[in-house]
């Protein structure tokens, strides 16, 4: 086993084992809050953006939570890309603390801890993919004619029989709330939950999209716990994209997947024949429009910040020099007033005469 599918088996033990099945209420709303916040785009005009759908059928965080949740992520960003699987669970946590303690808008501290746990756990699994010992990465890719969307991406060579651990995915205790049918999955007998049960799966695995024939990886349960990771079917490269076949009747008559209606290979571009895949509902323009704009005048503070603070660094740095210019000369006038009365530069007393 590699140094990064140990890494990655780590990390994932850490955070799926011992934790119990939540709500699908909470799992849902929690999944959708952090995807929204870290993945919303930054340029909403702009053409062929991506905006992420969501699990559930409305999205009703407002746009200050989901621009405290980015800003208190991006705070601890180089926390993620560390070595060790237990940093990433403790700046996941400090992301959690610093919202709990923002007093601007009340959406935090209304959350039950149920909530708040899930919170955690989608920010640890989803920031775990910024780290380069990750197998895999996150991209936004074409689906069709006009829409774009997330698919995981080998970040080095996966052998066969490996396991992504990264590409991991968490079910919920029950099915209570009514969910948009974009990702889900069943129970096993070995997990912590009744068998053969359909839940809604949230998580990085989710991102996987679906291939009729040249998928190139499986689901694979975790004993004893309410979590999904996937395994490599056949050798997967670097840069490769990771697949899944959903199942037969997944798509019914109309699938979308490159193995049914292929891209045009010579420009890149998807087919115009292709049918566009069926849209589930995302967040209210609104939403992403006072996100956006909560987002930009936040990085123009920082900006602001840093042009403040390089200002000051070179106003100390030349008082700096100043000083040590006005130093060098004093000591040169006083080297030349000692050579002129004779004695040694710098001397203080009398020079001695041998006769």
């Amino acid at each position: 086993m590699s140094d990064s599918d140990c890494w990655g088996r780590d990390f994932a033990l850490l955070i799926i084992e011992g934790v119990a099945p939540v709500s699908s209420a909470h799992a849902i709303a929690m999944e959708d809050l952090v995807v929204q916040a870290l993945f919303s785009p930054c340029r909403l005009f702009k053409h062929g953006t991506h905006r992420p759908q969501t699990l559930g059928v409305s999205f009703n965080a407002p746009a200050k939570a989901l621009q405290q949740l980015y800003q208190s992520f991006e705070s601890q960003k180089t926390l993620f890309l560390s070595e060790a699987p237990e940093i990433i669970q403790m700046a996941s946590h400090i992301v959690r603390l610093s919202l709990e303690d923002h007093h601007t808008d009340p959406y935090y501290s209304g959350l039950e801890g149920a909530a708040l746990d899930v919170l955690e756990w989608c920010i640890s699994a989803y920031g775990a993919l910024l780290n380069p010992r990750s197998q895999v990465k996150l991209k936004v890719i074409p689906m069709d004619t006009v829409t774009k969307g997330f698919s995981l991406f080998a970040r080095r060579d996966i052998p066969k029989g490996s396991y992504v651990w990264e590409a991991m995915g968490m079910v919920p205790a029950d099915n209570a709330s009514t969910s948009t049918l974009l990702s889900t999955t069943e129970t096993t007998a070995e997990q912590n939950q009744p068998s053969g049960e359909e839940r809604v799966l949230y998580g990085p695995v989710r991102m996987i999209n679906h291939r009729c024939k040249t998928y190139n990886v499986a689901f694979a349960a975790h004993d004893g716990t309410s979590a999904f990771i996937v395994y490599a079917l056949r050798p997967i490269v670097m840069g490769q994209e990771l697949t899944l076949n959903y199942g037969s009747g997944w798509f019914e008559e109309s699938c979308p997947c490159t193995d049914c209606t292929p891209l045009e290979c010579n420009t890149g571009r998807i087919s115009e024949q292709m049918p566009a895949s069926p849209r589930v509902p995302g967040p209210a323009q609104s939403i992403l429009e006072d996100r956006f704009h909560l987002v930009a005048e936040l990085k123009a503070e920082l900006k602001a910040e840093g042009v403040a603070l390089y200002r000051e660094q070179r106003r100390q740095e030349s008082e700096s020099r100043r000083a040590e210019v006005m130093k060098n000369r004093a000591n040169r006038r006083r080297r030349n007033l000692k050579k002129k009365k004779g004695g040694p530069a710098g001397s203080e007393g009398d020079h001695t005469v041998v006769s």
